[in-house]
């Protein structure tokens, strides 16, 4: 949850939780500015009065809860998988020392986002974010500027005067700058697998030129799995393995692009060309590029029906079909000037599996950053804050992972970066999502589930859809927790907020404020177990019912002062 101050302590905690559970929150400058549109805290208190006022219904007009039904035996195994020990398990890892309280933009929070794809690559779930890595990378401040000239020529033509910056997105820049003019080959997937004997740069000489492979690994748009088991391990379908598998034979360059058979393309996900990613510890000696498919096809000469059946014919017979472009020179000049603070956001996919419904999705989030370091270099640990919650979320995609077939809707879990100076994690994801915001059923945010009430938790804002009101009290039964319904939208400055402001049906699990909040004695050990599990199941079970149902949430827009917060 967002901080007001580093060394904030909890002199202030009983006071804050009062307000929370008015549903009013004090609001310091430097949060205000952050939230659409500014206002005062006056104004805050009022909109969350008119809102307890004028907005939540009166008993006589709520609509029953649906009496549940036994849940099936598929779902009970799959329920089963989210166990405390899993979870705390996660938090216990993100709260060790060598993390250093994981703040935004320190290589504390990039060993973090690490470990975190490494769980989604484990689950099973698809890279969903740029370049087909799991990574969405964000400018938290911008402190660089790039110059970069492209130009592709085939045949001794350019296509420069073709080629927009749009077009392409530098991703690494080792050094800081390049000058290249090389020729040009394809590698497929670029995966070297010894235990499979399959290896797309056998036979394929690669030094000195640009090489350009496909993101991810071969796919099944029928199973919508990994073709091979071994090659749906972590590793293959990463940047990083790309990079330094290329570099490994010889390359000067590499150049990625969406695959053009893959599951990505089914369930609609764009094409993002994010900005460089100043931190190439790990990615590699060489300068690596991202390219549209339309580029592709200028690049190859190889219409888009061809490049989509070259990439589901190397899956399907698990032979490379590796090639040098002939006739073709890439020449990229590009340098960079200054640094920036980068953001990361993790984003996993478990695709919908209806033609049509697999294009909205249900985002399950939670962030994963917190405060860092203190003066004296005490550790903010951020057990609590979020750490568990990101363990909540890596068990709930484990169990729809296991369940026995895909559901309708996709699911997209997200790790954010950067919520603690501002929700910058979560607001990029809405101006960049994956899937289209307006076709975006449900999200489901966990922030600080862990403390306080053994057996209770706050649900705030079901209301933002009358569906999911009721879906998640459904589920409840077959929980047991005791849930709270503040009045107010606004309990909580979370990652939820900006998806409620995009008019997206909302759930933010909130345990409330502790003693340790904010302090380095927010530690693991002082999880509840039994609370953390049971949380995790109840967001199991709705986001289960809202992926597999016909009827799409919608959002329901509250009456009064807080309507003028909503974009007409």
């Amino acid at each position: 949850m967002k901080r007001s101050r580093l060394n904030s302590g909890h002199s202030h905690g009983a006071a804050y939780v009062l307000t929370c559970l008015l549903g009013c929150f004090p609001v310091s400058s430097s949060c205000q500015a952050q939230d659409p549109p500014s206002r005062t805290p006056d104004q805050d208190r009022s909109v969350a009065r008119s809102y307890a006022e004028a907005s939540v219904p009166a008993p006589t007009s709520r609509p029953a809860v649906e009496k549940p039904s036994a849940l099936s035996p598929e779902i009970r195994r799959s329920l089963e998988i989210i166990r405390s020990a899993d979870i705390i398990g996660h938090a216990k890892i993100l709260g060790d020392p060598k993390y250093r309280g994981r703040r935004a933009s320190t290589p504390g929070a990039r060993k973090a986002a690490v470990y975190i794809a490494n769980a989604f690559g484990k689950t099973g779930l698809r890279p969903g974010g740029g370049a087909g890595g799991y990574y969405q990378v964000f400018k938290i401040r911008t402190g660089y500027r790039i110059q970069s000239d492209l130009d592709i020529r085939v045949g001794g033509s350019s296509l420069g005067e073709q080629l927009l910056r749009a077009d392409y997105g530098v991703l690494r820049l080792p050094g800081g700058k390049t000058d290249l003019n090389l020729p040009c080959a394809m590698a497929g997937y670029g995966v070297s697998c010894a235990s499979l004997k399959f290896d797309e740069y056998a036979g394929l000489d690669v030094k000195g030129k640009a090489v350009v492979v496909f993101s991810g690994v071969p796919w099944s748009a029928s199973t919508g799995r990994w073709l091979q088991r071994t090659l749906g391990k972590p590793g293959f379908e990463t940047l990083a393995y790309k990079a330094r598998n290329a570099a490994d034979h010889g390359a000067g360059c590499l150049i990625i692009v969406d695959n053009p058979a893959g599951w990505r393309k089914q369930v609609g996900l764009t094409e993002e060309m994010g900005p460089v990613d100043t931190d190439t510890s790990a990615e590699g000696p060489i300068p690596v590029i991202h390219i549209t498919r339309n580029t592709l096809v200028e690049l190859t000469g190889m219409s888009r029906a061809e490049l989509n059946l070259l990439a589901i014919e190397i899956g399907q017979e698990m032979k490379p079909q590796s090639m040098l472009l002939r006739g073709r020179q890439f020449r990229w000049k590009a340098s960079m000037t200054g640094q920036a603070r980068i953001g990361r956001n993790i984003i996993g996919i478990l695709p919908g599996r209806d033609d049509e419904l697999r294009r909205e999705a249900v985002v399950i989030g939670a962030h994963y950053d917190h405060l860092g370091e203190g003066a004296n270099e005490e550790i903010y640990f951020g057990a609590n804050d979020n750490a568990a919650g990101v363990g909540a979320m890596l068990s709930v995609a484990s169990a729809l992972a296991a369940m026995p077939q895909p559901l309708r809707r996709t699911l997209v879990f997200v790790a954010f970066d950067a919520e603690e100076i501002g929700r910058r994690g979560s607001k990029h994801y809405i101006s960049k999502p994956p899937l289209p915001i307006d076709q975006t059923a449900m999200m489901i945010n966990f922030d600080m589930i862990g403390r306080n009430e053994p057996n209770g938790i706050y649900a705030v804002g079901t209301r933002s859809s009358r569906i999911v009101h009721q879906i998640h009290q459904s589920a409840n039964h077959h929980i047991g927790l005791k849930l709270t319904h503040p009045a107010s939208f606004r309990l909580g400055r979370s990652d939820h907020s900006p998806f409620y402001y995009a008019r997206v049906p909302v759930m933010y699990l909130f345990g409330g404020l502790d003693p340790d909040y904010n302090t380095p004695q927010d530690t693991w050990e002082k999880l509840i177990p039994g609370k953390v599990e049971k949380v995790a199941r109840l967001a199991f079970l709705t986001a289960l019912e809202v992926a597999r149902r016909t009827e799409r949430p919608q959002f329901h827009k509250p009456q009064g002062a807080v309507s003028a917060l909503l974009p007409e």
